[in-house]
């Protein structure tokens, strides 16, 4: 089966800017909070004081947090604009956002990730982060699952 290019590319611009905003997400909530903060395409180098996990933490979580709103919006604009031809576009950008919220909610058990670091800053039980994982993960793949039928339209 060819896929058409078309698809790809709007594959790829989605996750491309999904993950850029996620990103400048961390990197807004750190200037806000008045730590400076370098910006890559796919981390942020963040400045922090050293002994403030409050900081860490809410710079840490702006980027999913985020991420889930842009995929939220975009699955609003996706349902407004179905028939359209960009309508693919916006679909990927709502299952991308919200895939990228709940794979660091996934992550949350493996210390790595946004909410895993978070985890460890808040010191939470192994019990309530084995609980953000296994949510994040059946929440993940029930996005998915559920977005299938659309994306064969």
């Amino acid at each position: 089966m060819k896929i058409p290019l078309r698809l790809v590319l709007a594959f790829f611009a989605a996750y491309g800017l999904n993950t850029a905003l996620h990103e400048c997400a961390h990197a807004l909530m750190a200037h806000l909070l008045g730590l400076p903060a370098t910006l890559f395409h796919f981390y942020v180098n963040i400045d922090y004081p050293s002994g403030d996990s409050r900081t860490r933490i809410l710079c840490t979580i702006a980027g999913p947090l985020f991420s889930l709103a842009f995929g939220a919006l975009f699955w609003i604009v996706y349902k407004s604009f179905q028939t359209r031809p960009e309508a693919l576009l916006f679909l990927y950008f709502s299952i991308l956002g919200t895939s990228i919220f709940l794979g660091n909610l996934f992550s949350t058990s493996f210390v790595a990730g946004d909410f895993g670091v978070a985890a460890t800053q808040l010191n939470l039980p192994a019990s309530v982060r084995l609980g953000m994982t296994l949510a994040g993960g059946l929440l993940l793949a029930a996005l998915l699952y559920r977005m299938g039928p659309e994306l064969l339209q």
